[in-house]
């Protein structure tokens, strides 16, 4: 758990400050993205931001082994994460990335539960 959020805010905090006009975005433009997923920047952000949180939120899952408290803190995390960005100048706070990190994280969470659960049915 503690080596994944260490992952997690080094490759969110660790990088030069931006300078743009406005740090907070809260326009939804997946329709958009998904249209120009060919472009291999499109392709490799919506990856990136799908993929970030997910070893972090397979760790908390094992970790607690709750699935509703996985996904309330991870959604808290990734919250007061893209805040932090916005705050320190050192990315957006962008409602695409919370809604794309939040599907890699119950995807694979729920994913990591029903291998869980089938493991057990099976002893």
């Amino acid at each position: 758990l503690y080596i994944s959020l260490f992952f997690l805010i080094s490759v969110l905090f660790l990088r030069r400050k931006i300078i743009i006009d406005d740090y907070f975005n809260f326009d939804i433009y997946l329709d958009y993205w998904f249209k120009h997923i060919k472009n291999d920047v499109v392709f490799y952000n919506i990856l990136g931001n799908v993929l970030i949180f997910t070893p972090t939120s397979i760790s908390l899952y094992l970790y607690l082994e709750s699935l509703y408290k996985t996904f309330i803190i991870m959604f808290l995390l990734i919250i007061v994460l893209e805040f932090f960005q916005a705050f320190f100048k050192l990315g957006v706070f962008d409602v695409v990335d919370i809604i794309l990190n939040y599907i890699g994280i119950f995807l694979v969470t729920l994913g990591v539960y029903i291998w869980e659960r089938r493991k057990l049915v099976k002893n």
